[in-house]
């Protein structure tokens, strides 16, 4: 039997739906069950989309959010951001004996590629495309010339990403590329380097970079370095 109080000073109100929420600890479903002499009665499964619709009648309109044109695709947990290419200052700390000549250039300005991420909540995934017009959904990603990203592109972050408490989605992808491009490349993880797209390998294409961006030699990121992978847009879309 289902009792319901409410203010007695406010309008009556008759209890006819209930949504039931049930959670394993990593997921949450949802189901809607009508109540007919406040019993409940067999209910339907609820998507967030049907949850969404639910709350959004036109006496419960919601405050419009404006999103920057640099998004691609949005939920409300995760977003697809494009970064065009831009000069920006890359930072090292490497391990390696034989690399650390890296660290001694960290801070340098240079020329990076446009970038497409995939950013949900301690999570960063980036990928390459070629030019800077806002891709599509068949737009051809490519693998990033960097260290510090996993075969399934996932950027491996520092504890700043994880201690991140900014709720609005759109807020905190801006924080987290924030973190991405003020962030160390150290240990070596990932793909391994096409020779015949870059012949001197990643280390020392970075080197030639800030060399050739400081004697002004080097005007916009060389993408013919930029080994295709298997994915388009529409594949990181979910």
């Amino acid at each position: 039997m289902l009792n319901v109080e409410y203010n007695q000073n406010c309008e009556e109100y008759k209890l006819n739906k209930a949504i039931l929420f049930y959670g394993n600890g990593y997921k949450t479903l949802a189901t809607l069950h009508k109540i007919e002499n406040k019993k409940l009665l067999a209910g339907k499964s609820l998507s967030v989309s049907d949850l969404e619709e639910l709350f959004h009648s036109q006496t419960h309109n919601q405050k419009m959010s404006y999103f920057p044109p640099e998004i691609l695709a949005w939920s409300r947990n995760e977003i697809i951001w494009f970064a065009k290419s831009a000069v920006r200052p890359i930072f090292f700390n490497v391990p390696e004996k034989n690399r650390l000549f890296l660290n001694k250039l960290s801070g340098k300005n240079v020329i990076w590629p446009n970038m497409v991420f995939r950013i949900s909540r301690g999570n960063i995934y980036c990928w390459c495309v070629k030019n800077n017009r806002r891709p599509t959904e068949n737009t051809q990603l490519y693998n990033p010339p960097f260290s510090n990203i996993s075969r399934e592109y996932r950027f491996c972050p520092p504890p700043q990403l994880r201690d991140l408490q900014e709720e609005d989605i759109i807020k905190y992808a801006m924080l987290a590329m924030d973190i991405f491009f003020r962030g160390h490349f150290s240990h070596i993880s990932g793909f391994d380097i096409n020779k015949k797209v870059m012949p001197c390998g990643r280390d020392k294409f970075w080197k030639k970079m800030i060399e050739d961006f400081e004697a002004g030699t080097v005007k916009t990121f060389p993408s013919h370095v930029l080994e295709a992978s298997k994915l388009k847009l529409k594949d990181i879309l979910r």
